[in-house]
């Protein structure tokens, strides 16, 4: 049972927003659901599922930092970035 549970919901006014980007946990599911199938809420949820190490972003930052000086210089994607390529997706997620 979350923080927001069926009462703690039926107390907020008819359509209001509810954007949870903490824990997913907070928020009672069921409760959710139902009030936002009635019309009571309507919900915008981005639950915090797990985060990335510094070193993860530091390596997502230099891949894109990479990929734009490519793409301003006219030069080609290593193969390995590709998830897309000309409408078929790419040869190692096949």
């Amino acid at each position: 049972m979350g923080l927001f549970d069926k009462n703690r919901i039926a107390k907020s006014k008819k359509g209001v927003l509810i954007v949870n980007n903490a824990r997913g946990a907070i928020m009672d599911a069921q409760a959710v659901a139902d009030a936002s199938s009635s019309g009571h809420i309507a919900v915008a949820m981005t639950p915090h599922i797990y985060g990335t190490t510094i070193d993860a972003q530091l390596c997502y930052a230099a891949g894109i930092k990479d990929m734009l000086e490519r793409h301003f210089k006219g030069e080609d994607f290593p193969e390995q970035h590709y998830i897309v390529k000309e409408g078929q997706l790419a040869s190692q997620y096949r």
